[in-house]
Parts: structure tokens; C-alpha cells; sequence
């Protein structure tokens, strides 16, 4: 079962290179990593007892929640991807849930895909597309 712990700037230093791993797609720096801890929340994803993942969300202006997922580089390719996706998104019923992915990151792409994610029709200049989800589709409904 996943469990989800709210870290702070002392309590995510052994996993922040999580982040800066899933961030070489975004140009995220220890800045955003602390403003996100600071104005947003960066979640610890455990299962069994075990750290396997960070998500960090960020509300946006247009009230959905913009997600970061970055899996534990010893996790990676087992489903563990979409089961966090969807227990969080199992707490933020009716939320709209987003994320701007590389199109290079094709591993990310499938991963929320997966999840009910859908695409964008779009990608814009920098090669990011804006992946959705309406929280009120069915857990599992894409597996």
C-alpha cells in the first residue's frame, strides 16, 4: 500500500537527487526544489516501509494541480509510476491534475498516460506537451 509523507527543506536532502534527476527535463535547480517545498508540497511516496518516489505539486492559476513524478532510479519500469499517480489522484477527487512533459521522455509519457493522462494537442516551442486528468476517471480504467 502507498502512503504519501509531506517533506520539508531538512527531510527531502537524501532523496533531492530524485528531483534534480526527473528535473534535467525542466531546468529545475535547488531554487525550485525549495520554493515548491516552501509554497507548494513535495510528497514522499512509500510502500512497504520504503521511499519509492517524490511527487511535487504545484497549484496552478487555473486551479488545476501541476504534478512532478520522480520515481527511484532502482523502481523504475515496474508500474510503480501510475500506482502513485493514481493514489494521489484517489485523494484529490475532482481535481484536475496536469503535467508538462518532455517530448523526448518517453518513459514519463507512457507512465501517465497509464494513468488516465491524456495529451494535449499541442507542443509548445521548448518540445514540452501538457498531459491532463480529470480525477474522476476510474481508478485503473487504463491499464
Amino acid at each position: 500500500m502507498l502512503t504519501f509523507t509531506a517533506l520539508n527543506t531538512e527531510s527531502i536532502r537524501p532523496y533531492q537527487h530524485w528531483l534534480t534527476e526527473a528535473g534535467q527535463w525542466i531546468d529545475m535547480d535547488a531554487d525550485a526544489v525549495a520554493y515548491g517545498l516552501e509554497h507548494d508540497r513535495i510528497l514522499l511516496a512509500n510502500e512497504t516501509g520504503q521511499p519509492v518516489a517524490l511527487l511535487m505539486e504545484q497549484r496552478q492559476e487555473n486551479g488545476a494541480i501541476s504534478l512532478l513524478l520522480a520515481v527511484h532510479p532502482d523502481q523504475r519500469g515496474q508500474g510503480l509510476g501510475p500506482r502513485v499517480l493514481e493514489a494521489f489522484a484517489a485523494q484529490r477527487p475532482g481535481e484536475r491534475l496536469e503535467a508538462s512533459i518532455h517530448r523526448e521522455n518517453v518513459a514519463s509519457q507512457k507512465c501517465f498516460s497509464r494513468s488516465g493522462f491524456q495529451a494535449a494537442d499541442e507542443t509548445d516551442m521548448d518540445g514540452f506537451t501538457l498531459f491532463i486528468r480529470l480525477t474522476s476517471i476510474p481508478m485503473g480504467h487504463f491499464k
